[in-house]
């Protein structure tokens, strides 16, 4: 019995301490030291951005967002200036009779 409890135990540290983003892909660009706002439901501002394939990986602190990074990584210190995601086709200008400013 104590054996198993010690085991359950030590399996249960390893679990808590194991880095999730280890499976994670590495990001093609990192943004840190900046404002980035999410737009999510509480219009969270946070530090940093990780962008693979041209889409949001992940937001979070500076030391968050450090762990997306490997060597091939372009790092962008943003100097506390504040970003936000960018929109694709965003349709605004073509619906207000603006079609010079759509794509």
């Amino acid at each position: 019995m104590t054996n198993r409890l010690v085991l359950i135990a030590a399996l249960s540290l390893a679990a808590g301490v194991a880095p999730t983003h280890a499976q994670a892909p590495a990001a093609d660009m990192v943004l840190i030291n900046g404002k980035v706002i999410t737009l999510d439901d509480t219009s969270s501002i946070l530090q940093a951005i990780a962008i693979r394939d041209g889409r949001v990986l992940a937001v979070g602190s500076d030391e968050d967002i450090r762990k997306r990074a490997d060597a091939r990584t372009k790092t962008i210190d943003l100097g506390g200036r504040t970003g936000g995601a960018g929109f694709d086709g965003f349709p605004y200008p073509c619906a207000a009779g603006r079609p010079h400013l759509c794509r």
